[in-house]
């Protein structure tokens, strides 16, 4: 009872705390065969809370042993199932401890259940996938020799990117990789056991690799994502080819998706392919690039007045593509950038000091890709502006009671992770959240008793129904603030200064010519 009260804790708090969740890929889960998970590790506790949320079969993970010390972590991760691990280097029988964890895991497979590892080893703030330990894969050979053999486990690879991992109200994608190949490796355990391992520990890493974004530095991620942009939004306004349009590949030639020339030419990275038809149905996005003009009103990003700049903007996606998909175009962009560098690196550098700078300008004025690409009627700015003010009119008054009845709560949540985080970027939201799970019940406790002795006992239980609804109303209604003030800024700027915007314009058609023509080179590269 308590683990799946865990369960819809951690669906209620993953929906909460992120403004949207993106997943695909996860009809792969095999749904009447064991399976073992392995993540990438980015963001502490919230990676299992988020793969907690997401999952419904029971979910069993592997933690170091280190946490279960912890005395309230202690209690939720043991209601949860977790299995301790025990590192050699900090504990002087790990190895013997260790033993008991493989029999723990084995279990658990054996009822059916999932089992979870992060084969990195630790939360990281890394802009790659790191180095992997052995665990998963002598786990899953564990299992075998126990009779878990026909068929084994499946070993699923899951790839969590986050927009800004300690921000609340930013956004997640997840994506689940297909099950990776085993039948070869038990022909080569007969010879080579570690060899075995090694090779299907190999294979996890090229798993999430092929699910993530993996580059030297965070401000490469930042360039290939603002110039991943700036091409899509150009394809999708007709200024310059879409990749279909340039041929298909052949021969190991350059593709990408559905068998197209990907946007620089680049051929997709091996260890699974993650463009197969995801949960599409999960992956419905309120921006969709269109053909100018933009009708109005238009949906806008989570953060008021910020480009799509960051690490890894999960923003935007274009008609019938999958968040496997955009993945695998940020990846194919970023083979481009390491390609240029490597034959061309003074061009690379003048493509990457462009790039970079006119994101910066931007970024300085408020300013997307998109707002230079949108033209605004009267008509549209007028239909636009009532409808919003319409709407933030009717809903403020229960917008400010949710307000005032979440800001202690959430003042203190977000406090008390600063303090304790002490500048790691892995850390405020674990904290944020587990702080939060305590301060507000415990708010809407006092304010439900608080009704009830004033009002009475059905006041109090009309403040137990709709503080919580009135909550979610605050959201919307300071999220919707933030979308209006940020479009306003923004047709207001450029309507004033048309100078301004005609620079800024042949600016971005400059850059994404550029790009366009890179990736027409690489294109014809692949064909030759």
């Amino acid at each position: 009872m308590l683990a799946w009260l865990l369960r819809l804790a951690a669906r209620v708090v993953a929906r909460t705390f992120y403004r949207r969740i993106r997943v695909s890929g996860q009809e792969r889960v095999p749904r009447a065969a064991p399976v073992i998970f392995v993540l990438n590790h980015q963001n502490a506790m919230v990676d299992p809370v988020l793969l907690l949320a997401l999952e419904h079969r029971p979910i069993h993970f592997i933690a170091k042993a280190q946490l279960f010390e912890v005395p309230l972590l202690r209690t939720l991760i043991r209601a949860a199932g977790a299995i301790p691990v025990y590192r050699a280097e900090e504990f002087k029988d790990a190895g013997e401890a260790n033993r008991a964890m493989f029999g723990r895991a084995v279990e658990v497979l054996r009822a059916g259940h999932g089992l979870a590892i992060f084969p990195e080893g630790k939360s990281h703030v890394e802009p790659r996938v790191q180095e992997l330990k052995t665990g998963a894969a002598r786990i899953l050979f564990a299992a075998m020799d126990e009779g878990l053999s026909s068929p084994p486990p499946a070993l699923v690879p899951v790839g969590i990117t986050f927009s800004a991992r300690h921000l609340f109200r930013s956004e997640v994608a997840v994506v689940f990789g297909a099950p990776i190949r085993l039948a070869d490796l038990a022909w080569r355990r007969q010879e080579d056991e570690w060899g075995a391992v090694r090779e299907l520990t190999e294979r996890i890493r090229a798993g999430l690799e092929s699910l993530t974004v993996n580059l030297d530095s965070w401000a490469d991620h930042r360039l290939v994502s603002f110039a991943e942009a700036l091409h899509r939004l150009a394809v999708a306004a007709g200024e310059v080819p879409a990749p279909a349009e340039r041929g298909s590949s052949a021969g190991g030639g350059p593709s990408g998706p559905a068998g197209t020339v990907s946007p620089v030419g680049m051929p997709p990275p091996d260890g699974g392919d993650p463009n197969e038809a995801g949960d599409e149905g999960a992956l419905e996005d309120e921006f969709v690039p269109t053909p100018l003009p933009v009708p109005l009103p238009l949906p806008l990003r989570p953060a008021a007045g910020r480009p799509p700049i960051g690490p890894m903007p999960l923003g935007s996606l274009t008609p019938g593509e999958t968040r496997a998909v955009r993945v695998e175009r940020l990846q194919t962009f970023a083979r481009g950038l390491a390609r240029l560098r490597a034959t061309d690196p003074e061009r690379a550098a003048a493509l990457a000091h462009r790039v970079g700078a006119f994101a910066r300008r931007l970024e300085t004025l408020r300013l997307s890709p998109r707002h230079l690409q949108t033209r605004y009627t009267e008509q549209q700015v007028s239909s636009f502006i009532l409808w919003n003010l319409f709407a933030l009119t009717v809903v403020l008054p229960f917008a400010m009671v949710g307000t005032v009845a979440h800001y202690v709560p959430y003042w203190i949540s977000g406090m008390v992770a600063h303090r304790l985080a002490q500048g790691s970027v892995d850390l405020p939201a674990t904290y944020k959240i587990y702080v939060g799970l305590l301060a507000f019940p415990a708010m809407y406790c006092l304010e439900v008793a608080a009704a009830s002795l004033l009002l009475g006992g059905w006041a109090g239980l009309a403040a137990a129904v709709l503080v919580p609804i009135l909550g979610f109303v605050a959201l919307g209604f300071w999220e919707r603030r933030d979308r209006l003030r940020t479009e306003r800024d923004a047709y207001l700027l450029l309507s004033k200064r048309p100078d301004l915007a005609e620079r800024l314009r042949r600016r971005r058609a400059a850059v994404v010519a550029e790009i366009a023509a890179l990736a027409e080179s690489y294109a014809r590269e692949g064909h030759a």
